[in-house]
């Protein structure tokens, strides 16, 4: 008995409560194995300087363990894992761990051990050794075990393998994946099957959020099989929209593999269709056939689906796959299917139904739900239901149940056909069935009561839903259906018409069956409530009380919910309300879209506040948002008059803007605007005559390019343009001629005076000689003008072409004067005076071509100035009176 004794380690009460230190002394930021190590060396521990003195203690004791297995005395084995039983019990793991390798390689048998071994023991201590927080003293243990020739996975009974899965569970809410993988990482070393201690697909979707492509093939390598997860990983990526981290997953598992994996490059293709990289899947796809590789039926839909929204390419690549000998399945009619629904091909669409019914007659093909829906979804946006619900008949002969898809699709059919009362119809008819509707169904209908403007019918079936649920309330209607057709028979009872009508009647409506054993409740989404308050039209207040209700159902709403809470506050007029819901919108996080800030502007240009409309735009624009052409429609008819250079120049920005997004722009409103402001240059604060008037109407009249004028008129209306004084009317009709010329006055008016002088004389190009017809020439109704009305001296002058001596042409081909002081007559350029300058250009040997005289109209600088002078002081005299 005192050998026994002797061999048994002698510790402290000190050491042992060393040795029973946990691992909360260290950082996250340290390697695993640094902090296996503290339990092994005392690397880290405050009480470290006392570690050699343990180590040399219980050293020489376990030498003596070889020579006493190896004796004849075999009983000390029982002690031996009494012993073990008993530090495993108490949490010396480490000292376990230590005395489980000493006898092995003493020479103990390991199933021997084992058998002697009491595992409930050993299973209890490690079990307090996690809850105790030390789990990585339990990790090291186990890596000894294992490198001793154990199973590690026997140490650990149910109880304690759940709490280590705790442990993972808890390091992935604390955010630290990478943590949590390397914990993974030495149970599977240890012989641990991974996948049990935390739901694989969590740990790689949070390595996608962080887009860490390494620790996510990291984590993958440890799960068998590991190709597989590596094409549930390349998905995950696609579908986040990460199609770089994909690809090189992709190429990653591409060199690993020897052969061609169809299933990885039809994964990457799905990943490649997801982030809309159409020309990457092609260049994939285009990869495996330079291979010689003949792709599979999954690799052909996958791409087929990547280019639903191309129907020439998709069909292409079908004809390759028919060519290829590689048979289609459901899936791929499904895909074709699909395709036509989106281009809305409904007569080929119609061609591949035939043909799914034709195989599936033959035996060859099986249809499945997903066939008959989305054919359904086709003949329900093309308006036609009938057809549809003749695919629903075809579908129950079938022996094909429709799910909540199809009903959604029949009902959606119907709505789109306008008629409400059978979306109803079929909707009970659903729930009736056994089949329970979910939130989108009951959106579905929802929309179609709010389109059709029956508002109360739509916060009816809300209401009965919540309290009553979907079955309740269409027994109800089913009831009242039954009375309503009763009544008709009663009436119309002695009549074959009347029986006729009465069968009829019973034909339509829906059988009930046995009552479903649970249905769930109602759970309205932000859709829901998004719909109900369209209905709400111009109420605001109960648009806000909705709001409210969802905030208490835990709903919280987007971006939507607040565009339509402005435009009813926008609809009554409150301006005050919709800047500030706008406001509020904004300091709740939630990032307007195009649409909000439509929304607003809306609501600024009906309340008449442009210049709030026009610094939402621009606050718009700055967020880098593109506008709509809805957009550039509201802020066109900000204006309703432009008194000043600014706004015309704010609304041919808007104008000229909205051309170069290639929108087409409402040009006549603008036109009339223009009119309005340029014919302002002719009385100040005076109401136009008849005859301005009867000008104005003829705009309305004539055929005439609208779009010419303006961008006439936005040349000169720019701020950079300041110099330009030469007006084109070319092409334009006499009353658009006069608006051009009239608003060119305007905007020299507006932005010269007595300090600022015109330094150049307005010249007006109005043909060419050869060209201009006599009797629509705009020259007379320009003449008109300014003479008679504005008291301007006009001067013709022609010009030939060839290059005056003081004439400079730029590169628009029109003329500049330098020399500001020479008189009118002067800068006349007579025909002789050209001929002579052709003539010397002939001499020197330069061959030019004559381009056709073009006639123009002229008005001197000094004109101009005194024109601005008197402008002016009328203006003056006009605002003395008005303060007198």
């Amino acid at each position: 008995m005192m050998d026994l004794l002797v061999i048994a380690p002698s510790v402290s009460a000190a050491q042992q409560n060393q040795l029973n230190t946990p691992a909360h002394n260290y950082t996250k930021s340290q390697d695993l194995n640094s902090k296996l190590k503290f339990f092994t060396a005392g690397n880290g521990d405050s009480n470290a300087k006392n570690r050699p003195q343990i180590a040399a203690d219980i050293g020489p004791l376990l030498l003596e363990v070889k020579p006493a297995l190896s004796s004849k005395r075999k009983r000390r084995l029982k002690y031996y894992t009494w012993l073990a039983a008993k530090l495993a019990e108490e949490g010396r793991l480490a000292d376990f761990a230590s005395l489980v390798k000493t006898l092995r390689e003493a020479g103990a048998d390991a199933t021997n051990f084992m058998r002697a071994l009491d595992m409930k023991l050993v299973w209890a201590g490690f079990g307090r050794r996690i809850e105790n927080g030390g789990l990585y003293l339990v990790l090291e243990s186990l890596k000894q075990l294992g490198s001793s020739g154990y199973h590690p996975p026997k140490f650990l009974d149910n109880n304690a393998t759940q709490l280590l899965s705790k442990e993972c569970w808890k390091l992935l809410e604390q955010g630290d994946v990478n943590e949590c993988i390397s914990v993974l990482q030495i149970l599977s070393d240890c012989l641990f099957p991974i996948q049990d201690f935390v739901e694989p697909i969590f740990i790689i979707k949070q390595c996608v959020k962080l887009k860490n492509a390494g620790l996510a093939l990291r984590y993958v390598n440890l799960l068998p099989p590991r190709h597989i997860w590596c094409n549930f990983l390349i998905r995950e990526f696609g579908k986040q929209g990460d199609l770089k981290l994909a690809l090189i997953i992709f190429r990653r598992q591409q060199r690993a593999n020897t052969s061609p994996d169809m299933y990885l490059y039809r994964d990457i293709i799905d990943a490649c269709g997801i982030c809309g990289r159409l020309a990457k899947a092609k260049s994939i796809f285009k990869e495996l056939l330079d291979q010689n590789v003949t792709p599979n039926v999954f690799l052909y839909n996958s791409f087929m689906n990547a280019n639903a929204r191309d129907l020439d390419y998709a069909l292409q690549i079908y004809k390759q796959m028919q060519t290829s000998g590689v048979v289609a399945d459901v899936t791929t009619y499904n895909i074709l299917l699909k395709i036509c629904c989106i281009a809305k091909k409904v007569d080929l669409a119609v061609h591949f139904y035939k043909e799914m019914l034709r195989r599936s007659a033959e035996g060859d093909l099986k249809m499945d739900v997903i066939s008959y829906s989305t054919i359904i979804q086709v003949f329900g946006e093309a308006k036609m239901w009938a057809m549809a619900m003749e695919v629903k008949k075809d579908m129950i002969a079938a022996g094909v149940t429709p799910d909540v898809v199809t009903w959604t699709s029949l009902i959606g059919a119907c709505a789109n056909a306008g008629l409400l009362e059978k979306a109803i119809q079929v909707f009970d008819e659903m729930v009736l069935s056994g089949c329970e509707p979910n939130t989108q169904c009951c959106n579905t209908l929802l929309q179609a009561c709010v389109e059709f403007c029956h508002y109360g019918r739509a916060f009816r079936f809300f209401k009965t839903w919540k309290e009553k649920g979907f079955y309740e309330a269409s027994v109800e209607r089913h009831k009242e259906c039954v009375a309503e057709a009763d009544t008709e028979i009663s009436m119309d009872v002695t009549t074959l018409n009347g029986n006729n009508l009465s069968r009829n009647n019973q034909a339509s409506i829906p059988v009930v069956h046995t009552q479903p054993s649970k249905m769930s409740e109602f759970k309205p989404t932000v859709v829901t409530y998004n719909i109900l308050m369209r209905a709400c039209g111009s109420a605001p207040y109960y648009a806000k009380s909705l709001m409210g209700e969802m905030k208490m159902h835990g709903i919280w709403p987007d971006h939507i919910t607040w565009s339509i809470l402005i435009n009813a506050y926008g609809n009554v007029g409150d301006l005050q309300r919709v800047l500030q819901s706008f406001k509020k919108m904004c300091e709740t996080g939630i990032k307007p879209d195009v649409i909000t800030y439509t929304t607003v502007i809306k609501a600024c240009v009906k309340n008449r506040n442009p210049d709030m409309a026009f610094f939402i735009f621009n606050k718009m624009k700055k967020q880098k948002m593109q506008p709509t052409v809805v957009t550039y429609n509201i802020l066109l008819r900000a204006r309703h008059t432009c008194s000043n250079l600014l706004e015309v120049q704010q609304s041919l920005a808007i104008y000229e803007e909205m051309r170069k997004a290639g929108y087409a722009p409402n040009d006549k409103f603008l036109k009339g605007l223009l009119q309005e402001w340029s014919e302002g240059v002719i009385q100040h604060h005076v109401c136009k005559n008849q005859d301005d008037r009867s000008n104005e109407t003829l705009i309305w009249k004539e055929k005439e390019n609208t779009g010419s004028l303006l961008e006439k008129i936005a040349a000169h209306v720019r701020p950079d343009n300041t110099k330009s004084l030469t007006v084109d009317v070319r092409g334009l009709s006499k009353t658009e001629a006069r608006i051009a010329v009239l608003a060119v006055l305007r905007i020299l008016r507006e932005r010269h005076g007595l300090k600022y002088p015109i330094k150049d004389e307005l010249v007006i190009i109005t043909g060419t000689v050869k060209d201009i017809d006599k009797q629509n020439a705009p020259s007379d109704a320009i003449v008109e003008v300014l003479q008679n009305e504005l008291g301007l001296p006009v001067i013709y002058g022609n010009q030939n072409g060839l290059v005056p001596r003081r004439h400079i042409i730029f590169k628009d081909g029109l003329p500049n004067h330098t020399n500001d002081h020479q008189t009118a007559s002067d800068r006349i350029s007579t025909h002789e005076e050209d001929r002579k300058i052709g003539s010397r250009f002939e001499i020197s040997g330069i061959a030019l071509q004559k381009p056709p005289t073009i006639e123009r109209l002229r008005i001197s600088r000094k004109s101009l100035n005194q024109w601005l002078r008197k402008r002016i002081d009328l203006r003056r005299q006009g605002n003395a009176e008005v303060h007198d």
